[in-house]
């Protein structure tokens, strides 16, 4: 061991070093000055004092044993049966079942008791400190986030390390932890996605818990952009809305809103018109635009679990990639610019599909179909509205566009999908209206 090293360890005896001090050389009787970082020093006849690692006096280099040690202190030495290194008793440590003697350097002691810790009997605890396994069952316990040993008196709300607090706050509501990414605020209050008031505009990252509407494995979610004059941007907020829809902050658009439903299926979209379209026809007559704007538009989530199989994911998605007119046609955009701006087509990512479908390449929400969710497909190509026979006919559009691809051929054209939704005029009615207009 380096004699600065062993000087660094502490613990050797209940005396301090003089950080620097003056000494007398024992030949020359001359003063010289001991720096404690050098432990040593020479004097101009010759003599090299070194200074004791346990008493800290002075004596001339021939007689200091074992490099660290006055002939007194040399004298309650051991050598540890680990390193090898002639140490003072003060360091002495020693393991259950083992009469050998080990340095403090080679046996761990607990940071909670000071006991010797034999083998592999450790726990770093939350901070750093190591510490024995009865220590740790008596003084500790897990934080409820990331498992690791927590001191008692040091958890946070009362279950969580301080690392893993900072990313909690608790509901002002019914007192829950949660994200604080994901807590709503409220006039200075923070809220659990169950407990934030209603009627208000929520935040752009609010997410509840998804309420499905209707039975069986297709489910629709509608997300529907619209602006309004400075003054009236919150008014549909002080309105009642059904249960069925929240309301979002979105940058994106000017003085603008997202109003978003929880999942629907297609017999309850058709069994409850006035439920599901009625707040729209509210926002309109209260001033609020969708259609007659440049910035606003209407994405259709479907669940992945209705299609048949991940082909079929496949099949839908090859729909909307490889037909770019086409699908301009459809979303009733002004151009090109308009559509590639939030849900490009992406013919290029096509041969990557199956891949992306799978998680297994790069994604991007910002794509005719957002393959980025996991549990929905989400349609972004169309035109806002406010308008329910718009929306219906863009919701008609994407269920037919999964009854297509249930049994298309792999490399189908977008001729066949429009005879499909021309012999399927009673199951799509709204859509083949929009259609038979454009072609007049």
């Amino acid at each position: 061991m380096v004699v600065s090293d062993w000087y660094a360890c502490g613990g050797v005896s209940d005396v301090a070093p003089n950080p620097r001090h003056e000494t007398e050389c024992p030949l020359c009787a001359k003063q010289l000055t001991i720096v404690s970082s050098e432990h040593s020093a020479t004097c101009e006849c010759g003599a090299v004092l070194v200074e004791c690692a346990v008493c800290h006096k002075c004596v001339t280099a021939p007689n200091i044993v074992h490099d660290h040690y006055c002939s007194t202190c040399a004298e309650d030495t051991f050598t540890c049966c680990e390193c090898g290194d002639v140490c003072h008793t003060s360091r002495t440590r020693r393991r259950e079942n083992d009469t050998g003697e080990y340095c403090s350097a080679c046996v761990e002691l607990c940071g909670c008791c000071g006991d010797v810790i034999n083998g592999e009997d450790t726990v770093e605890v939350a901070g750093g400190d190591i510490i024995c396994e009865d220590c740790a069952d008596t003084h500790c316990e897990e934080c409820s986030d990331c498992g690791r040993p927590v001191y008692r008196n040091q958890l946070m709300y009362d279950e969580y390390c301080r690392s893993c607090a900072r990313n909690y706050l608790r509901c002002d509501a019914c007192g829950d932890f949660i994200f604080r990414v994901d807590a709503e605020e409220c006039e200075g209050d923070h809220f659990c996605c169950d407990c934030v008031p209603q009627n208000r505009i929520h935040s752009f990252n609010y997410k509840p818990h998804p309420e499905f509407h209707g039975s069986g494995k297709l489910f629709f979610g509608i997300e529907i952009e619209a602006e309004g004059v400075r003054c009236e941007e919150d008014a549909i907020a002080q309105e009642e809305i059904p249960d069925l829809y929240y309301i979002k902050h979105d940058g994106s658009i000017a003085n603008g809103l997202e109003i978003v439903s929880h999942p629907m299926s297609w017999d309850f979209i058709k069994s409850n018109e006035q439920l599901v379209f009625g707040t729209f026809k509210e926002m309109a007559n209260m001033g609020y635009r969708s259609y007659q704007t440049t910035t606003c538009g209407m994405h259709v989530h479907v669940s992945r679990a209705g299609f048949r199989n991940r082909l079929h994911q496949w099949k839908f998605c090859r729909l909307f990639s490889q037909f770019p007119l086409e699908i301009l046609k459809a979303s009733r955009r002004r151009d090109m610019e308009k559509l590639c701006a939030w849900a490009a087509p992406a013919e290029e990512e096509i041969v990557h599909l199956a891949r992306i479908l799978k998680g297994k390449a790069k994604r991007t929400r910002y794509r005719a179909v957002n393959t980025c969710n996991a549990g929905t497909l989400e349609v972004r190509i169309f035109r806002g509205t406010l308008a329910q026979v718009g929306i219906m006919a863009n919701l008609e559009y994407v269920k037919a566009a999964v009854d297509f691809t249930y049994n298309a051929r792999l490399l189908c054209s977008y001729s066949e999908f429009r005879e499909f939704i021309n012999k399927n005029k009673r199951s799509y009615p709204h859509l083949n209206t929009l259609y038979e207009k454009m072609v007049a």
